[in-house]
């Protein structure tokens, strides 16, 4: 009589031995594929950055004048009203645009912080830089950046703005002894107003652009961001001698904003 033979169904531990290697090969190409994604992200923030600051001096050599202070950018693209109050808040979805006050700085003062959104109406305007932009603050005043409309974004809400830091600016928030000049802001966007400057990145992605294009310190360079007071997840002490990134402490959730300082 011939014997039946049946088999159990299941894996033999060779087709298991596959299985699992077929899986770590998978999950390692998807996190490897989440870290390059992550590291361009971060890479972005400090090529755009640099692509502004040379636009913003190419745009000075040609005209003599700071993008968003240009007192005669009417003469080149046209009023958005001829009122010149009025035009502040114009926006006619062209490339109209205002005149800046031309005392040599983008200003962020109360009356003349309009400039911060002219700054890259300007630029836009004569192709150095891509996009389109209003050219007028946001919803919660003239100060105010939203990225991609009125300021150049990086991701989400997250974006760029150029002023000129005055040495009294800024008490509790800037490093002590800080004399910065023209700055460019990259941070999340302030919804009640204001600049662009709320936490975006942790702590270890500041650090990693820091040490990438300056000096590795958040109190000094030309790569800073707000002291311990400001941001008490970001960098350790008030004392741009002695703070440091708190990589250590600090988690993957959002801890800094940064500040390029452009040299002029």
């Amino acid at each position: 009589m011939q014997m039946i033979t049946t088999r159990k169904n299941g894996f033999t531990l060779i087709e298991l031995s596959i299985v699992l290697t077929v899986i770590g090969l998978i999950v390692g190409g998807v996190m490897s594929g989440q870290s390059l994604i992550h590291a361009a992200r971060i890479r972005q923030i400090y090529t755009q950055s640099a692509e502004y600051i040379q636009a913003i001096n190419t745009f000075k050599d040609k005209y003599d004048a700071l993008p968003g202070d240009m007192a005669d950018a009417t003469s080149h693209w046209g009023a958005a009203d001829p009122d010149p109050v009025v035009c502040l808040t114009t926006d006619n979805n062209d490339k109209t645009t205002c005149n800046g006050t031309g005392n040599g700085i983008v200003n962020n003062t109360v009356g003349d912080s309009y400039e911060m959104a002219l700054v890259w109406k300007h630029l836009a305007n004569d192709g150095m830089i891509k996009g389109k932009y209003t050219g007028i603050g946001g919803p919660m005043g003239e100060h105010h950046g939203i990225p991609g409309v009125n300021i150049p974004r990086w991701k989400g809400r997250a974006g760029f703005t150029l002023f000129y830091v005055d040495p009294s600016d800024g008490t509790g928030q800037f490093f002590i002894g800080d004399s910065l000049g023209h700055v460019i802001y990259f941070g999340r966007e302030d919804r009640f107003g204001g600049q662009a400057r709320r936490v975006i990145i942790s702590a270890a992605d500041a650090y990693a652009i820091d040490t990438k294009i300056d000096d590795g310190s958040p109190g000094n360079g030309n790569l800073r961001t707000f002291q311990f007071t400001a941001q008490t997840n970001c960098v350790t002490t008030d004392d741009p001698a002695t703070s440091i990134y708190a990589v250590t402490t600090s988690t993957k959730a959002n801890a800094c904003m940064l500040i390029f300082l452009t040299g002029f």
